[in-house]
C-alpha cells in the first residue's frame, strides 16, 4: 500500500488495510513527477481523481499575451481538481504543475464512484472536499468584490485574526501565501503593512505578529463590514 495514504484527505478516518480492500480491483496506478513537470493542461479531460502523495503542485492561469498567474499551491495528501470530475464540464479549468518531485495517486472515475458508494467514510471526504473548495471560492469572490483596494483585504484579514483582549493579531499565513490569498504582489502587501507601522497604526512584535496601536484602526474594521 502506498505510504501516508491514510494522511490523505479523501481517505481521512480510515486505516491502511480499510484502503486497500476499498482500492483493492479498483482501477488506480500512481505517476512520478520530476520538478517544474506538467502534470495536466487546462482543458485535458479530467479522467480521475488525483491526489498527492508526494511533493507540491501549482496550478498556473496564461492569458493571452502568455503572463502566467500562479493561482494556487497544493500540498501533499490534497486532491487536484476534484470538482471537476462530475458534472458537465469535465475538462482542467487551469495548467497543473509540479513544483518539486512530486507522487500523484490516480483513481478513475468508475472507481472512485463505486467507492464512495461502498463507504460512507470516503463518500463524506469527498463531499467535504468539494463543498469546502466552493465555500472558499464564493469567500474569495465575496472579498473581492467587497474590499477592493490592498488596505481593506488587509483591514478584512487583521479583523478575523485580532485578539480583541491582547489587540495582538498573528498570521496564521506567511506574506508569500497572504499575497496569494488576497491575489496580489507580494511588494505590493509588503508596503501597504510597512505604511501601517509607518503611520504607527500597528507595530511589529515578532514574524507575523503585530500589535494594534491606533484605535481608529480599530473602528475602520467595522466600518468596512457594515
Amino acid at each position: 500500500m502506498y505510504k501516508n495514504i491514510d494522511k490523505t484527505v479523501l481517505f481521512k478516518g480510515l486505516n491502511i488495510k480499510e484502503i486497500e480492500k476499498l482500492l483493492d480491483k479498483k482501477e488506480h496506478f500512481t505517476k512520478k513527477f520530476y520538478k517544474n513537470n506538467y502534470i495536466a493542461y487546462r482543458e485535458d479531460k479530467t479522467k480521475f481523481v488525483m491526489i498527492i502523495l508526494e511533493g507540491e503542485i501549482q496550478t498556473l492561469i496564461s492569458n493571452n499575451t502568455g503572463k502566467i498567474k500562479n493561482v494556487i499551491v497544493l500540498s501533499k495528501y490534497s486532491t487536484i481538481a476534484p470538482s471537476f470530475l462530475f458534472g458537465n464540464n469535465n475538462k482542467f479549468p487551469v495548467d497543473v504543475k509540479s513544483v518539486d518531485e512530486s507522487l500523484i495517486l490516480y483513481i478513475s472515475k468508475k472507481s472512485i464512484f463505486t467507492i464512495i458508494q461502498e463507504n460512507p467514510i470516503v463518500l463524506n471526504n469527498y463531499l467535504n472536499i468539494i463543498s469546502n473548495k466552493a465555500q472558499i471560492l464564493s469567500q474569495k469572490l465575496w472579498k473581492g468584490f467587497t474590499n477592493n483596494t490592498i488596505r481593506k483585504k488587509i483591514l478584512d484579514y487583521l479583523q478575523e485574526h485580532i485578539n480583541q483582549e491582547t489587540m495582538i493579531i498573528k498570521f496564521d499565513k506567511s506574506l508569500e501565501e497572504l499575497a496569494r490569498y488576497f491575489d496580489i504582489p507580494r511588494p505590493s502587501l509588503s508596503r501597504t503593512l510597512n505604511e501601517f507601522i509607518k503611520n504607527d497604526d500597528i507595530e511589529k512584535l515578532s514574524r507575523g505578529k503585530y500589535l494594534i496601536k491606533n484605535e481608529k484602526i480599530i473602528e475602520s474594521f467595522y466600518e468596512i463590514n457594515k
